[in-house]
């Protein structure tokens, strides 16, 4: 299962979000069970993954209408390395959520 896999999953479930997850689990049946935060972030629209696993995803890029710059600009202003982004998702009101690799349970 990929990030994006999970990603996939998480907007068929309803959520646009993988801030509004504290954790999931692969069932025994092969679905996923998903858990809510209880401080789940208010999502404006989609959560474009414009990072995964510390690379830039050019669709979603483009989707987001942002650029390798922009986001590159953006980790350099909240001190954060590109290869220490484990996911970076950028909203439809450009509310930025960054899951560093340090703050998953892999």
């Amino acid at each position: 299962l990929t990030v994006e896999d999970l990603l996939c999953e998480l907007r068929i479930a309803g959520y646009s979000s993988a801030k509004e997850i504290d954790y999931a689990i692969l069932e025994s049946n092969g679905k996923l069970s998903f858990f809510v935060s209880e401080q789940a972030p208010n999502i404006c629209g989609i959560a474009h993954p414009v990072i995964i696993d510390g690379n830039l995803v050019e669709y979603a890029l483009e989707d987001s209408g942002k650029s390798e710059k922009w986001v590159l600009d953006t980790l350099k202003k909240k001190k954060t390395e590109l290869s220490a982004v484990f996911l970076m998702t950028v909203d439809d009101e450009d509310k930025i959520e960054i899951i560093k690799r340090k703050d998953c349970a892999l």
